[in-house]
């Protein structure tokens, strides 16, 4: 349905005289400018006043010659539609409650369900079990076969609810072993798997690395490209999925250290992409070991630009609107392109 946006702009002076030396037609089209990025305008009209005057806030302002001039507000009249290029991402933060898979659940749903206007959420590092399992044998119960465990299909039914890509990290099962692993979930019952490439601290007692280089998913909100939390730190992870093509890159992550969000930073404006991270929050005290969270998920621009964060504590969700086709532009200037301007034969070692 189309959406009536009201703004109101000083006109013209009593005398006729403009009062912004902006011509109306001009106005206008600066508006439909710049607006249209995120929105398609349907109609755009500005409302000339009639008599009498006070109806549309009369207001009066001394010129330099010292004459009263009565300017006046008049309204423009925009009626808008969602433009296709625009796309809310974003990402659920909680605390996750250990093992109490249902409660987790739970949580997801209502926040999810709350952010329904969302194309693409992204959810933690290992979102409905918790973290810091013991040993194999306790991530043995936890643990579930990719697309056939008992949280891919809420998952899938979730998406399909809201029409919104999901992505969440989970524990996976394998006649091998274990993954620290992502499913991302399409509305239209498409279920797809990452295997986290590099593991952190006591994962590597738990669980087997990568078997598969990350690729990209081509989803509503944009193409997509999943890391998992520690993946962050090796700067080839984000720039190979950049360099495949990737506008948005989702990073469910269990982050303890303070350095991520920062970090974030470089792998957006390097790559010339969007990236959402989604950290938990709370601490988990197991076996003598006390891990804390430090929340403050957020999604960041190409340019670097921090478009939304959540708090290093407590329970936030949200989305913001974004163009994913700004990441398709890799020129720094008119001269320099980053991916074009790389001299791998100079790189030695990678």
């Amino acid at each position: 349905m189309n959406s009536l946006l009201i703004l109101t702009v000083c006109e013209k002076t009593r005398t006729g005289i403009p009062a912004v030396w902006i011509p109306s037609k001009l106005r206008e089209a600066l508006l439909t400018r710049s607006i249209s990025k995120l929105y398609s305008v349907v109609a755009i009209k500005t409302v000339q006043p009639t008599e009498p005057y006070p109806h549309y806030g009369l207001s009066r302002n001394r010129t330099a010659t010292g004459e009263f001039r009565y300017a006046l507000s008049c309204p423009i009249l925009i009626w808008l539609q969602r433009s296709d290029m625009q796309k809310n991402v974003g990402y659920i933060q909680y605390e996750v409650s250990f093992g109490d898979v249902q409660a987790n659940l739970n949580t997801v749903q209502e926040l999810v369900r709350y952010n329904a206007d969302a194309d693409l959420l992204v959810l933690p590092e290992l979102a409905l079990t918790g973290y810091d399992f013991v040993d194999k044998q306790e991530l043995s119960r936890y643990a579930e076969p990719f697309g056939k465990g008992p949280s891919s299909q809420p998952l899938l039914d979730l998406a399909a609810e809201i029409n919104c890509t999901l992505v969440m990290g989970y524990p996976e099962t394998t006649p091998d072993g274990f993954y620290n692993s992502a499913m991302t979930a399409l509305p239209d019952g498409q279920l797809f798997n990452y295997r986290k490439i590099h593991l952190f601290s006591r994962e590597t007692e738990l669980f087997l690395p990568g078997d598969a280089p990350p690729s990209i998913i081509e989803t509503s909100a944009g193409r997509v490209g999943i890391m998992i939390c520690f993946d962050w730190i090796f700067p080839e992870t984000a720039r190979s999925l950049a360099l495949q093509g990737a506008q948005i890159i989702a990073h469910p992550s269990n982050l303890v250290l303070d350095y991520c969000q920062q970090a974030m930073y470089c792998r957006c404006v390097e790559n010339g992409i969007f990236a959402i991270t989604a950290n938990r929050t709370g601490t988990e005290d197991r076996a003598g070991r006390s891990l804390t969270f430090t929340g403050a998920s957020q999604v960041m621009d190409p340019a670097g630009n921090q478009l939304l964060q959540a708090p290093a504590d407590g329970q936030h969700a949200g989305w913001v609107a974004i163009d994913p086709g700004e990441a398709d532009n890799k020129f720094i200037t008119p001269q320099n392109h980053r991916f074009e301007d790389r001299r791998p034969e100079l790189y030695p070692g990678l």
